[in-house]
């Protein structure tokens, strides 16, 4: 385990929506979130979609900042610049602990194409493409 994601992405309370960083290599990485009873886009005790999404976002965001420390680059912040192939499966229930997988399918410049999983334990709940756009700050 890596450890904590917080050092690694722009987000801050109450949005964040992975706790740790477990993984990451140059072309993945997975996260680890635990749904809480305070977590956004819950309703009805259930992580709804918007949250699923978001999550991944995020694995997406501490893998990218962990790799750019690590490299000793300059920070470059991510936009999502849309949101394709969209699947979902199921909703994570208050104590769920979800663990989502990233993997960079192409980059073309300052974009990059994601395609971003989540489970909870082997169910899986969500799976979508992502393309980021990047700046440097």
């Amino acid at each position: 385990m890596i450890g904590s994601a917080l050092p690694y992405i722009p987000q801050r309370p109450p949005i964040v929506m992975i706790d740790y960083l477990i993984e990451a290599d140059e072309k993945s990485g997975i996260g680890q979130f635990e749904v809480k009873d305070t977590t956004l886009f819950l309703k009805q005790g259930m992580l709804m979609e918007a949250g699923l999404i978001e999550n991944i976002a995020q694995t997406a965001a501490a893998w990218a900042g962990y790799i750019q420390s690590k490299a000793q680059s300059q920070v470059r912040i991510g936009y999502i610049a849309s949101l394709n192939n969209v699947s979902l499966y199921n909703l994570a229930p208050i104590g769920s602990i979800i663990k989502s997988s990233i993997e960079v399918q192409h980059t073309l410049l300052n974009i990059s194409i994601i395609l971003g999983k989540s489970y909870h334990g082997s169910t899986q709940l969500c799976q979508c493409e992502l393309k980021i756009f990047t700046v440097t700050i």
